[in-house]
């Protein structure tokens, strides 16, 4: 073989060797949707379990899980001190999903507003994603009552964002976590003393819901009656919301979520913990619509069923 031969094989071979050890890359367009969750309890207490999950998609909102992708994402404590960097590895059974391990926060950690920042692939295509929760002290150090309700989650629910204060807050769950053709999502919502509780707040409430967060859609009351959660006067509105998605960057028609939604609203009047509940469930899945409502008949304001 000749000199000039053997340069050229040697070429050809590096070429070959650097792109197949190259790092994986999203597509342009590609999003990342990151939260930090605390699966074995559902309060966000900075001496918790945590768990990172990041879902990646394409421009559509359509799942993608790339082979030798890098997914590292960091928490930030309520200083903007790092608590860590984290591998976040596929997730088998749930398309396009990243998963870091289970982890403790450093006991030095300061409650507050916590940051997690996701990034996925390297270089100038990387995709980067973030999110932000509000975690408090332990349990044995919070304010009697703070967060006493009940609520029993099944293993397999995800925590979808939990904002909790003395005042207010909200806790939202997704029940089919990386479900693509079916969704659903449960919120509960309370404010302090007795606010709105009546016919016409609650529908204007299901009228300007949106289970997407995200996507256009128009709602619609079939029904609204008088009923009582645990002694409580309560309202219960049931309606739809169907999205308006368009098109996608191809001009073709995208495919719409019909939601079913129940909202009930009540407000109990426990001594210490008087607050006004809002609790939704909507999903696309009646099946999925039957299971929120059981466990909504499991749901205890502070008080009761002890």
């Amino acid at each position: 073989m000749s000199k000039r031969a053997m340069v050229a094989l040697v070429l050809v071979l590096s070429v070959t060797i650097w792109v197949g050890c190259a790092p994986s890359t999203p597509p342009p367009g590609a999003q990342l949707r990151v939260r930090l969750t605390t699966p074995s309890q559902r309060l966000m207490t900075k001496d918790a379990d945590f768990r990172i999950n990041v879902d990646l998609t394409d421009a559509a909102g359509k799942p993608l899980t790339l082979k030798g992708l890098k997914v590292i994402a960091e928490v930030q404590d309520a200083n903007n001190v790092s608590l860590g960097k984290f591998t976040c590895k596929p997730v088998a059974t749930i398309p396009g999903r990243y998963q870091s391990e289970i982890f403790k926060a450093p006991e030095k950690a300061v409650e507050g507003k916590w940051t997690t920042t996701a990034t996925a692939g390297q270089g100038p295509n990387a995709v980067i994603g973030s999110h932000t929760v509000v975690v408090t002290v332990p349990l044995k150090v919070q304010i009697s009552g703070l967060y006493d309700y009940e609520l029993p989650i099944p293993s397999t629910w995800d925590i979808y964002d939990q904002q909790s204060s003395a005042e207010a807050g909200s806790l939202v769950l997704d029940p089919i976590p990386g479900n693509e053709q079916e969704k659903a999502l449960m919120e509960v919502r309370y404010v302090h003393g007795e606010v709105e509780v009546n016919e016409e707040a609650v529908r204007q409430f299901l009228l300007h819901y949106n289970p997407t967060r995200t996507e256009r859609g128009s709602a619609k009351v079939t029904s609204l009656v008088e009923t009582q959660v645990q002694g409580h006067k309560a309202w219960l509105a049931r309606g739809t919301f169907v999205t308006d998605r368009g098109q996608d960057e191809q001009g073709n028609p995208l495919t719409d979520y019909n939601f079913s939604v129940h909202v009930l609203r009540f407000y109990c009047d426990a001594p210490n913990a008087e607050r006004t509940f809002t609790i939704v469930a909507a999903s696309t899945s009646d099946t999925v619509m039957s299971q929120m409502l059981a466990k909504l008949d499991e749901f205890k304001c502070h008080g009761f069923g002890k």
